[in-house]
């Protein structure tokens, strides 16, 4: 999770700046990013890499269970790659909504 969301913030921060800098757009535009990570941390980035945790770490029978359903869905499910970024760009998708 920690590179993906680099990489991401990295993008939608660049995206901003070029709208502040190049296109004139205000600069209220960046306290909307940083209220937009904010709640992408709290609401995806926190929530998964805590459960991301359990699954690799956790003996509970249920992050067990959790643990093997995600390895076996990495393996099997073509989509799950695709679901997983989709989840991610939401905070881009945000910022870009304008």
């Amino acid at each position: 999770m920690g590179l993906t969301t680099g990489l991401l913030d990295a993008a939608t921060l660049g995206n901003c700046l070029i709208r502040i800098m190049i296109k004139g757009e205000s600069d209220t535009l960046l306290d909307r990013y940083a209220e937009s990570r904010k709640k992408a941390w709290v609401e995806v980035t926190n929530v998964e890499s805590a459960a991301f945790k359990n699954r690799l770490v956790s003996i509970e029978p249920e992050h067990v269970e959790e643990r093997s359903r995600y390895f076996d869905a990495l393996n099997d499910d073509p989509n799950i790659h695709r679901r997983i970024a989709n989840s991610l760009n939401e905070v881009l998708q945000d910022l870009s909504a304008d």
